[in-house]
């Protein structure tokens, strides 16, 4: 841990839960000009151990994107990248450019909070022995995800 960075108490991340987190779910997924949408969330890492003191908020997001083809990829894509082009966003490479309108939506989940730390559910979900609680699933679940530890269980 840094010397700087200050261990939260697991107060903090209640707070997160309980707040703007989960009103940004909704915010963003409701919002037409974004290509994704929220489709789950889970919690893991130390917050599920019930350590007292926590460095983050480890989440893995699930995003699913509000296109059919194609043809419509590219039309949900368009107001991202015209947002970042006229806030004067350069993208370092290709891969960045493409990747914009999927993480524009995780930066905006995470409002820049130093308590949480984002990361897509896609890289989490096969990892040997994960232990995780699903947090919010919208409409469909992740992956018959295993409810054996509950998040109020740990407080």
């Amino acid at each position: 841990m840094c010397p700087d960075w200050p261990s939260r108490s697991r107060a903090n991340p209640q707070k997160v839960f309980s707040g703007n987190f989960l009103a940004r779910i909704k915010t963003v997924s409701g919002q037409e000009d974004l290509a994704y949408r929220v489709e789950s969330v889970v919690i893991f890492g130390s917050y599920l151990k019930g350590v007292p003191h926590l460095n983050d908020l480890d989440l893995g997001v699930e995003l699913i994107g509000k296109w059919n083809d194609d043809a419509s990829y590219h039309s949900a894509c368009r107001p991202s990248m015209e947002r970042a082009r006229s806030s004067g966003r350069r993208f370092r490479n290709v891969v960045d450019e493409v990747c914009w309108p999927r993480t524009e939506v995780l930066l905006l989940l995470k409002n820049r909070s130093r308590t949480i730390s984002l990361c897509e559910w896609d890289s989490l979900k096969n990892m040997p022995e994960l232990r995780y609680c699903v947090l919010v699933e919208l409409p469909v679940a992740v992956e018959a995800a295993p409810l054996w530890y509950l998040i109020h269980s740990t407080t």
